[in-house]
């Protein structure tokens, strides 16, 4: 069950990031990657270490991620019945192709500050 609110919170954060976008949409963001790690939910990008050290094996890994996916689509699902929201894909590629124009250095920075806000 951490697993799946753990997707379920990550979803909710996707969602509000890319409705609002730019900086606000950063720090809803966070609030809801926050959220995750102060209720210690399952997310296994969180939890990849885990397999690498042997404290989860390859089934409950897949078993998380499995979870996690699972709770996204539930928000996405619930997203999709609103009628004001935007076009998930189309945001998604146009930061994707944002990052994909950014030289190394400039996502790397971005990834610095990212970390530092979480």
């Amino acid at each position: 069950m951490k697993a799946f609110g753990a997707g379920i919170a990550i979803g909710i954060a996707a969602l509000v990031n890319l409705q609002l976008g730019g900086i606000p949409g950063a720090i809803f963001f966070t609030v809801g990657l926050l959220t995750i790690c102060i209720n210690k939910l399952d997310l296994v990008t969180g939890k990849g270490s885990a397999l690498i050290h042997q404290e989860l094996n390859l089934w409950q890994t897949l078993q998380m991620l499995c979870f996690n996916v699972i709770g996204v689509f539930i928000v996405w699902l619930v997203g999709q019945g609103s009628s004001n929201l935007i076009h998930w894909q189309e945001v998604a590629m146009n930061i994707v192709n944002i990052r994909l124009n950014t030289p190394w250095y400039g996502n790397i920075g971005v990834a610095i500050i990212c970390g530092f806000c979480i």
